[in-house]
């Protein structure tokens, strides 16, 4: 029943995405952009040829996260970690071999007037949180809008901005890369949309 209730707010626009846990729920449903794989079972990440994994905690804020796990260690390390946290920990697809081309975050922002874009983004292709640190800079409306176009193909461009347009309010954490990947075959990747 709440899952239910989950989709039709999905559709009809007023989803807030407030916690982590929903937010993995509708990625692995294919409901947030284009997204890294995560895997199941060690059959499914075998076959996948994925040689290097990131293992992700989900089940409340600021859970420890392991990038650039060898994926012959990590089911391994995914349980270790739960036992050591106690919460759920996935086994992901990572972009350690993938040549980065921008990232950090997006945000429509709106008030009782207007609303802007604001993105918030580095060229820096280290780990995003240190890359916007240290290098951060902020685009608005049309230098955002810009910066997406001229980074982004026409179809993955129509992607970023329905999720602006279904998640207003939300910041939209993603990064464009060289080439494609995740489970759509796109430039990008959305690493988190949540509601501030």
């Amino acid at each position: 029943m709440i899952q239910k209730k989950i989709l039709n707010d999905y559709w009809d626009g007023t989803l807030q995405i407030t916690n982590k846990p929903l937010m993995y729920w509708l990625m692995e449903r294919g409901l947030l952009g284009n997204t890294f794989r995560v895997f199941n079972t060690e059959k499914d990440l075998f076959y996948s040829k994925v040689e290097v994994c990131t293992i992700r905690c989900v089940g409340k804020p600021n859970l420890p996260c392991i990038p650039w796990v060898d994926s012959s260690e990590a089911f391994d390390t995914a349980k270790r970690l739960k036992a050591h946290t106690g919460y759920k920990a996935l086994v992901c697809e990572c972009d350690k071999f993938i040549d980065r081309k921008i990232q950090g975050e997006l945000q429509i922002i709106t008030d009782l007037y207007s609303s802007t874009l604001e993105f918030y983004y580095t060229y820096n292709t280290s780990y995003m949180r240190q890359a916007l640190l240290e290098d951060g800079q902020r685009a608005y409306d049309r230098h955002a809008y810009n910066l997406l176009k001229n980074n982004l193909d026409e179809n993955s461009y129509g992607d970023i901005m329905e999720l602006l347009d279904r998640f207003p309010n939300h910041v939209i954490e993603l990064t464009i890369y060289n080439e494609n990947v995740g489970i759509f075959n796109r430039p990008y990747v959305i690493w988190e949309i949540r509601a501030y």
